[in-house]
């Protein structure tokens, strides 16, 4: 995907990158978009797993900063993920995840639709933050960045 289009992906391509055959690609994966979902899921397996170790309660910097990091270790994949054409359908996945994970810690209304959209809003946004540090090849340091989050999440009021 970073060579070119999802769609213009071939099976064909995909098993000899892999070095495995067709039969043994095919007793694993129905088409290219299966392989494609099993990444989207593992990467959100992975990110969720490595949050477990902060308790966010406590500091919720180190929460955006470690999930920062992993962000920057995971460049390519990242890049791969949320910056082309199938990275509206990754950022909506792991938003919901994180929006699961993250609900207890945001601010409450009262009405749970506009508690949703205010968790939405946040997690969109924070998403966009990060596309954009990824754009400029990581130029703020991840604690910088995490302070500035937090900076801007603390004072939307809902």
């Amino acid at each position: 995907m970073q060579e070119k289009p999802f769609e213009r992906i071939t099976i064909k391509e995909l098993c000899e990158r892999a070095d495995v055959n067709r039969t043994t690609f095919y007793l694993h994966y129905a088409d290219q978009r299966s392989v494609l979902n099993d990444i989207k899921e593992d990467t959100k397996q992975k990110t969720l797993a490595i949050m477990q170790g902060v308790k966010l309660s406590q500091d919720m910097e180190a929460y955006v900063v470690r999930f920062l990091n992993y962000v920057h270790e995971n460049d390519k994949l990242f890049r791969i993920l949320l910056m082309n054409d199938e990275g509206d359908r990754f950022r909506y996945m792991l938003i919901d995840a994180v929006a699961k994970e993250l609900s207890p810690h945001f601010p409450r209304t009262g009405d749970p639709q506009r508690d949703a959209f205010g968790a939405a809003f946040l997690l969109s946004g924070c998403t966009s933050i990060i596309i954009e540090w990824m754009k400029t090849d990581y130029a703020m340091p991840a604690p910088e960045l995490a302070a500035y989050i937090l900076t801007i999440t603390n004072s939307v009021r809902w």
